[in-house]
Formats: structure tokens, sequence, C-alpha cells
């Protein structure tokens, strides 16, 4: 069973890095807020929850980079439970709604493309809506991505959205990939018409209305046979993959639309699985747990432009945050001052406050000993990233070693 989701906004900070705003959404995996994250300044969607859920959750997330499934951030644990920070965007698909065709059926390709990424690893999202997909902008173009796979990859005992369930889901079968594209071509039917084809007054006419004809679209010829394909009633008469879908619609529309293929689109290069790299990820492990016994350990990391540095350490980042330990980031040219204002976060010190730091060695002034920084220097350091223009070293650690004092 999922958990009881909270609509009431927590007023106090999370994990002492999150400051929610605003309460966005609930269902049975928990609630959702808008939160400000102290240490980059930018707003996320935050997740509240049990460890061992938003864990599995991120887990499923974080492997799965695309350029259109929202970007999980951090792993935060927050005494017994956590919260779980994904990129923000303030509008989901609803608001293409009356868009023209083009743009509608653009959006609903990228979130094909997703689909396909997803199910090529045997991953079904099973909660496919308007509402579970959202738009950002990037360099002035706007971008649909996936969201919420907190049903996706797991056993399931929730069937998703009524409106939007196919009809073998709502008999009793596990969700699928041809489900996956049936949700689809609803949501494509409520874009292009302005109404969910199946919304009735009550949930038992909302299910009989998936074992009848959809009601019309708009829309050109084309689009509307391809939405009739995935509307199907049986899903062997559904399209194949995703692929299909988009290649459909970019035949129906004369849209330059991109298939995922086999994850080799220009902007999926590089986001495959991390090889050959067992001996690095089982240092990591090592130090990591003498970390979380009170041992502070550094790693350094090397290698020429393009050896896979920035990936190896992605695994780093999340072996570490699966392991309850908190993980600052910090990348290249930030350096020290970035690490002692994130630290100074943690203890309730201004999120902007200027920090200064001195070179090793130098005796620090007697209003250090007794400031917040000396404070922070002596509590432990779960995990810490630092970058260069050389190197990228994480250094999980103890505080209350002599090295991190200095």
């Amino acid at each position: 069973m999922g958990e009881t989701a909270a609509t009431d906004v927590p007023r106090e900070l999370i994990g002492g890095r999150y400051r929610v705003v605003a309460f966005r959404g609930a269902g049975s995996e928990g609630s959702v807020y808008l939160a400000d994250d102290l240490f980059t300044g930018e707003q996320v969607a935050l997740k509240l929850g049990a460890t061992g859920r938003l864990a599995a959750e991120y887990q499923r997330s974080a492997s799965l980079a695309h350029p259109n499934l929202a970007r999980a951030i951090a792993l935060w644990p927050d005494g017994g439970t956590a919260a779980l920070s994904f990129e923000y965007a303030s509008e989901d698909l609803t608001v293409l709604t009356g868009s023209p065709e083009a743009s509608i059926v653009r959006h609903a390709a990228e979130i094909a493309r997703a689909l396909g990424h997803l199910h090529r690893r045997g991953i079904v999202h099973a909660d496919v809506k308007p509402q579970n997909a959202v738009l950002t902008a990037t360099a002035g173009m706007r971008r649909a991505l996936l969201i919420d796979l907190g049903l996706a990859g797991a056993e399931r005992t929730s069937r998703g959205s009524l409106e939007y369930a196919a009809p073998e889901v709502l008999e009793g079968s596990a969700p699928s990939a041809a489900s996956d594209l049936y949700s689809l071509g609803v949501t494509l039917h409520e874009l292009l018409s302005g109404r969910n084809p199946f919304a009735r007054a009550t949930p038992a006419d909302v299910v009989r209305a998936h074992f009848g004809p959809p009601p019309p679209v708009g829309g050109s010829a084309g689009v509307q046979a391809v939405i009739a394909k995935l509307l199907a009633r049986e899903p062997h008469s559904r399209y194949a993959d995703a692929d299909e879908v988009i290649e459909a619609l970019g035949s129906a529309t004369g849209l330059d639309l991109q298939p995922e293929g086999e994850g080799l689109a220009p902007d999926c290069i590089g986001l495959g699985a991390l090889r050959g790299r067992e001996g690095e990820l089982g240092r990591f492990e090592e130090a990591a747990a003498r970390a979380r016994s009170g041992g502070g350990s550094q790693l350094t990391l090397g290698g020429p432009p393009g050896s896979g540095k920035s990936r190896l350490l992605g695994r780093f980042n999340l072996a570490a945050e699966l392991a309850g330990m908190r993980v600052l980031r910090i990348g290249a040219g930030r350096g020290l001052e970035t690490l002692c204002r994130w630290l100074g976060v943690l203890l309730g010190g201004r999120p902007n406050r200027p920090w200064r730091w001195r070179r090793a060695g130098s005796p620090p002034p007697a209003s250090a000993i007794r400031s917040r920084c000396s404070s922070m220097m002596r509590t432990r350091i779960r995990g810490c990233w630092r970058s260069s223009p050389r190197s990228d070293a994480l250094a999980p650690g103890s505080g209350d070693r002599s090295y991190w004092r200095r």
C-alpha cells in the first residue's frame, strides 16, 4: 500500500537544505512540494516519505538518465525519513490544450521517447497522463519531461489513474508497455480535444467508457488515425513500441521527430551503462564504509578528457546517497567557499552568507575559533565533492580528524 499523502505544508527546513514553498500534489505514493534548494538557490520538486521507498525511486530515476525524463537531483536523509528532489518545471502538459497540433504532437513524441527508453529496460511507467509530464525550457526551447517514476519498475498494486488506464489493466492485468502507449493515446486525445475522452461522473462509468468507442477528436486525419490505433481495445492491435508511435506521428504531420532507436539519438550518446569500473567502484564503497564508521578518506580520480570521470563520479554519488550519506557535490571552479557556505546552511546559517577560509597551516583568527565555521569543521562531513579542471575528488570523511580541522 502507498503512504497516506499529506497536503499540509511543512514549516520547518527539510534536512537543513530545503525550504518548502507550497504543496503541489498528492497521490497514493506520497506528497510533492515546491521547495527552494538553499544550496543552489533553485526551485525543485520535493517528495517526502519513507527512506526505503524514496531510495528505490531514486535508484531507478538516477540510473535512467534521458533528455525527456526529469532529472533526480538528490536523496537527502532527514532523520528517519528522506527527501527526494527532482528538477522542477511549473507547467505540465495540460497547458498545451488548445495549442496548434504540431506543438502538441512534438511534445507527445518527446514523452514517447522517454517511454521507449524505459521500455527497452523492461520498465513500465504505469501512470502516463498530462499531469505526469512537465515542460522545461533550455536555451529558449521547451522540452517535455516525463516525471513520477514512483510506480515504475516496481511490483504494483496500483493501476494508475482510471481515466488513463488501459482496458486490460482495468480487467486485472499488470501494466505493460502496451498499456503505457494506450495512456499516451488518451493524453494526446485530451490535449487535442480539450477534454479527457473517458471522463465520467463516477468511477464505474469511467471504467465502462474504456470498453466503448472513444469520442471523436479534432486534428488532421493522420493524427486521428494514430490516436485510434493507440486506443485499440486489444494490446496487440496497438503499435509495437514507442518508436513506431513517433514514426507514425512524424509521417502524419510532416514533422522531423527523433525516434529513440537503441539509444543512439544525438542527445543520448554517452548515456549508456557504465562498464569496466568495478575496481574503482569497489574502492569507493570501501572508503564510504570507513566514513560511515567515523574514519576519513580522500579519493582522487584522474584521467584525460572523455575518459568517463564525470559518469564514474555520478555512480559514486549515487552509491553514497543510497547508503544514507549526505553528499555535497561541488562543480569545477567553486571550491572551498561553496563548501563552507553549504555546510553553514546545514548548521542553520544564512544561505548567502559569505564564508572565508585560510590556507592550511595558517593560524585562524581567534574569532574563527569561536565561530560557526569552527563548529562546522568539528561536525562529521559525510561526503564532500570538489572539482578542478584537472581532477575530481570525493572525500567522505569525519570532521573529528585533524585533517578536516585544518
